[in-house]
């Protein structure tokens, strides 16, 4: 064999030119030796480990292998412990392999001491001091398996063997889901093999990570929910006079709060009341295990005391008692119901409610739709408002259907500008139902309403580009009523502008005259600034100018309810007056003295000295001023002006005064 390569394993195929010239095998008979002219082949007669179940073990009809039942291997004989022993070692036939027909129950309750059942056929022979395990996950716990007659098996079986074991009973509780699923198998004690076909998931169930009478009757396994502890168990003697709702019965025998009373959703505040719930499968209170409300009221808690009353064989009633202080104003809160302490009954939906006090009512309807509210109108006046008890000598309202309709007594402004947008104020009485249906017109022009109560309504229109005359209507939940006055668009008209100049230093008096200046809800003046309005009347609006930083010829512009209406001639903003000296009048002398007593006639001279109305001369002596000269227009010839003449009493300056 000189020259030759052994190989193994011999996974490489022949090639072309090889030819097997000698086989052999070894002493052992496992391998079998093949000679080619190039290499040595060493090759196992047999490759069982490759199976991985008893059926494809048998059913490849290798004779050389046979499904090892306790070992769960496909092997040779030799290899096999016991291969004897009745379905130890299966080779010829695949009824014989190991199959599970049954198990009872397929799951248990972590707190109930159980037995589980698994129904086998051909349960392999063990020997005298073997036996069989379960397998839960890496627990295990010791079989007995029997017979029809309860013998012990250690023999072969014919037919089905019922296996049993007990369920582990140091499985924790569980913290994640009310079940845990182990795989549950067999084995042979003294080997560290599952027995094949002999594996399944059985699932363990904690009754008592379920929390509320729902999830706990909805649960695979045999879990009960007693109505009096509170607490889901799978044993009824754990339960107070054991009521409780059995595993057969489902979620739908569980207690729960349906809805509230109609009567209860709008509740008085400041006043002893009751909320009514409506429950089914409520249990009877005892004096330990009683009912409770818990009202959830503007982020806090309030609990109440509640009482319990049958109304047939499923159905009962909570009442919840309302003290004075428990509910301190008008607000919108839910309830919920405790029992036997401070378990939460189920509730499918949020339960809520809303209080009202009568005196903050703002219309009658909205009153009337409060229990225990009348409406107190007074008749001279029309107003009205909302109480508990009327007074003597008004108007007294009961049902909605016979509350006063609105009445509109005035509205501000009367007119605007055509095509103007202006805020309408409208003032009367019960004009307002919560807000429902609030509409106000103009003809057949919309007004927008912004806000409403019962005494006014605010809106705002678009008017048309065309005149409008229309009395103005106003709708409140259906009911109509319109104004004794009539709405009016008018074109506004600038006519002159005096004076039509006024200096940079602001603070100079202009009146704006024209026709239906008065006119809408808003007005601005302005001239390159706003000119600051300080009257105004239908014809004339007088304003103040404000400091000009150069000098412009803007228009003069008044804008009413966004209507802009401009005078057609530029106001002219001059330079600040300049007086450069005083004279003495008709004559080119400078005045610098002047004698206590007569008359004292004088020009001063600059310029732009007529670019204000209204010019005011000051005499001073020594520091303190002694006498004022006021000039009242026409003062200078024109706005630019470089001439002022002016006279002055001179009684009025100090005897041998010095100006």
């Amino acid at each position: 064999m000189s020259g030759l390569t052994l190989v193994e394993p011999a996974l490489e195929r022949l090639t072309f030119s090889e030819r097997i010239t000698d086989v052999k095998t070894d002493q052992s008979g496992d391998r079998l030796f093949a000679i080619t002219n190039t290499r040595l082949l060493r090759i196992p007669v047999s490759d069982c480990e490759r199976h991985e179940s008893c059926l494809e073990c048998v059913s490849d009809r290798d004779p050389l292998c046979g499904w090892c039942s306790v070992e769960n291997s496909c092997q040779r004989q030799s290899l096999c412990s016991n291969s004897n022993l009745t379905y130890r070692w299966i080779a010829d036939d695949v009824t014989e392999c190991l199959s599970v027909t049954a198990i009872s129950p397929n799951s248990s309750n972590i707190n109930i001491e159980t037995n589980v059942t698994i129904s086998a056929v051909n349960l392999p022979e063990l020997e005298p001091t073997d036996y069989y395990v379960c397998m839960f996950d890496t627990l295990a716990t010791n079989v007995t398996a029997v017979n029809m007659d309860n013998s012990l098996i250690r023999g072969p079986v014919n037919g089905t063997a019922d296996i049993q074991c007990p369920v582990p009973i140091d499985l924790s509780p569980f913290t994640q889901a009310d079940s845990r699923s182990y795989s549950l198998s067999l084995r042979v004690a003294t080997y560290s093999a599952d027995l094949s076909d002999a594996s399944f998931l059985y699932t363990v169930v904690d009754c008592g990570y379920n929390q509320d009478c729902t999830s706990c009757a909805d649960s695979s396994a045999e879990c009960g929910w007693c109505l009096y502890d509170n607490v889901c168990t799978a044993n009824i003697t754990r339960c107070y006079m054991e009521e409780w709702v059995q595993p057969s019965d489902g979620s739908s025998l569980c207690p729960r709060i349906d809805s509230i009373s109609p009567d209860s959703t709008l509740i008085p505040a400041l006043e002893d009341t009751s909320i009514t719930l409506i429950g089914t499968n409520l249990p009877e209170p005892t004096p330990v295990y009683t009912y409770t409300c818990q009202l959830t009221l503007m982020g806090g808690i309030t609990v109440l005391t509640a009482a319990w009353s049958n109304v047939s064989d499923t159905t009962a009633n909570i009442s919840c008692s309302v003290g004075t202080d428990d509910i301190p104003a008008e607000v919108a809160g839910s309830i919920q119901v405790l029992w036997g302490g401070d378990h939460m009954l189920r509730q499918d939906s949020q339960l809520n409610f809303t209080t009202f006090v009568c005196g903050n009512q703002p219309d009658c309807k909205t009153c009337l739709m409060n229990p225990g509210c009348s409406w107190c109108n007074d008749d001279v006046t029309g107003v009205g408002n909302c109480s508990s008890g009327c007074p003597t000598g008004v108007s007294i309202f009961t049902l909605p259907s016979s509350c006063p309709g609105p009445v509109v007594t005035e509205f501000s402004p009367i007119s605007t500008a055509v095509g103007g947008v202006v805020e309408l104020r409208i003032t009367g009485q019960n004009l307002n139902v919560r807000g429902r249906g609030v509409s106000v017109t103009i003809g057949a022009t919309p007004c927008g309403v912004s806000s409403s109560n019962n005494n006014e309504i605010i809106c705002f229109l678009q008017t048309p580009v065309n005149s409008l005359t229309e009395r103005l209507s106003v709708t409140v939940d259906g009911e109509n009523t319109s104004s004794s006055d009539t709405f009016t668009t008018l074109t506004p008209v600038i006519a002159s502008v005096a004076p039509s100049y006024a200096p940079q230093y602001g603070g100079s008096v202009i009146n704006v005259t024209g026709t239906n200046l008065g006119v809408g809800s808003s007005r601005t003046l302005t001239a390159g600034l706003e000119c600051d309005i300080i009257s105004q009347t239908d014809y004339v609006i007088t304003c103040t100018t404000r400091r000009y930083e150069a000098t412009q010829t803007p228009l003069m512009t008044v804008t009413i309810d966004q209507v802009e209406v401009s005078f057609i001639d530029e106001f002219v903003v001059l330079e600040d007056p300049q007086v450069a000296d005083m004279f003495l009048s008709g004559y080119n002398t400078q005045l610098r003295v002047a004698v206590a007593s007569g008359v004292l006639d004088y020009e001063l001279r600059g310029t732009n000295l007529g670019a204000t109305v209204t010019q005011i001369l000051e005499f001073y002596s020594l520091g303190n001023l002694i006498s004022t000269s006021i000039c009242t227009p026409p003062c200078a010839p024109t706005p630019r002006a470089v001439m002022w003449p002016g006279r002055a009493l001179a009684g009025n300056l100090p005897a041998g005064g010095v100006v």
